[in-house]
């Protein structure tokens, strides 16, 4: 492999789950630095890491996002792709709202940032901003699954934007709102889709919504890019803000302590 992508490309095709390490060595005599040796050893255990929780993700919602990708068809083909504002969005402020606990402590700070920097809220944080009388300019939502919940009592229409990815549920498509713009995030699962339509239009998630907003405002040439109660973390089990729509959940480490249930 001569990059990184075409080793997360590799590392899909075998069953990544079934491995734990990964060793680098040279071809004696190839004149390959040790160093280089090391780091590609290195970037090949990140991506074995990062392949194996994609494979996870296939393995409990591949199925769903197919199948909302598909029923989504007509409405990714009448929609904006994120990429054709990326002019217009260049060297805009940006804060992504995310809903870590830390959001209860800087909340207060959104209302004195409107119109000074685009507010991107995250779907789980839509809650917590409508409780404090802010709203977003835009929302973005990634799940497969039905999260209409989320947005209960918010006025979609004083929202600038909704952005969706080509998988979520279909219902979302259905609300009302002054405009949809679309992405597909990294998952081959959602790409072949926009290949049909002939539409590029991918960013790179992760698996998480705060970090597709990342990718967003980097694609846009965002400056400066904000996050607020993007925790990272779970202080004392605490999954989520407060004033968020789901702030019971709490995370509970195993006896190892190397996962979390919720």
């Amino acid at each position: 492999c001569r990059n990184s992508v075409e080793l997360e490309t590799a590392a899909a095709q075998v069953p990544c789950r079934a491995l734990k390490r990964v060793v680098a060595y040279s071809v004696p005599n190839a004149g390959v630095p040790s160093r280089v040796v090391n780091e590609v050893g290195a970037l090949a255990q990140r991506v074995l890491v990062a392949a194996s929780t994609t494979q996870r993700s296939h393995e409990r919602m591949g199925q769903l996002w197919v199948e909302n990708a598909l029923d989504n068809m007509p409405f990714l083909a009448s929609s904006t792709p994120v990429f054709a504002l990326s002019e217009q969005m260049r060297g805009q402020a940006i804060v992504i709202v995310a809903p870590g606990p830390s959001l209860d402590k800087n909340i207060h700070l959104l209302s004195e940032l409107k119109g000074h920097a685009l507010i991107l809220c995250t779907n789980h944080a839509v809650a917590a901003l409508q409780r404090i009388g802010v709203v977003p300019d835009m929302i973005i939502a990634f799940d497969p699954q039905d999260l209409r919940h989320h947005f209960d009592g918010c006025n979609l229409l004083d929202v600038e934007a909704l952005i969706l990815s080509s998988s979520v549920s279909p219902e979302l498509f259905e609300m009302d709102t002054k405009r949809v713009l679309t992405f597909t995030d990294s998952s081959e699962l959602d790409r072949f889709l926009y290949r049909k339509i002939g539409i590029e239009s991918q960013l790179q998630g992760g698996g998480s919504v705060s970090c597709v907003s990342m990718s967003m405002a980097m694609l846009w040439e965002c400056s400066p890019i904000i996050f607020v109660g993007q925790d990272l973390s779970f202080k004392d089990g605490i999954y989520y803000s407060g004033l968020s729509c789901d702030s019971g959940m709490r995370a509970v480490e195993s006896d190892d302590g190397k996962s979390f249930a919720f």
